[in-house]
């Protein structure tokens, strides 16, 4: 919804004209700011690839991110099957169960902390994509 600075009426997004006479936007403009990812990507694979206005990191960071998934999926498994006789030497329980509590822990710990930083990363590059997109916009517009 558009708000129109004069009465504080909502309008719906194409309105040029609010009902108390304001001019929301010049007649012949009827573009919205659109901020959704789709958007984003198409407009920036128009823009070239050698220029670098199109970004290959977040495909890049997916990848490494199921790369990084399956490598703590299997150093965990490898907990799990190691010989357990030198885990956690102070801790009373059994080497079996040392080693598979510990792989638990791996698992659900690493893999939390591996979304957490490829999401980080993630959210500097969809930040950096709407903002070129916004930047865009406005150069148009003058």
């Amino acid at each position: 919804m558009v708000l129109c600075p004069q009465c504080k009426t909502e309008n719906v997004p194409d309105t040029l004209k609010c009902s108390c006479g304001y001019q929301l936007r010049p007649v012949g403009d009827r573009s919205t700011l659109p901020l959704a990812p789709d958007a984003v990507d198409r407009e920036a694979s128009n823009a070239g690839f050698f220029s670098f206005q199109t970004f290959i990191s977040p495909l890049v960071i997916k990848l490494i991110y199921i790369l990084g998934v399956m490598g703590i999926v299997a150093a965990s498994i490898a907990v799990a099957l190691m010989p357990a006789d030198h885990i956690l030497p102070d801790v009373p329980f059994s080497p079996k169960v040392k080693s598979i509590s510990l792989s638990v822990i791996i698992l659900i710990v690493g893999n939390l902390l591996w979304r957490l930083i490829c999401e980080l990363w993630m959210v500097l590059f969809s930040v950096r994509a709407v903002l070129m997109l916004m930047a865009r916009r406005l150069r148009k517009r003058q």
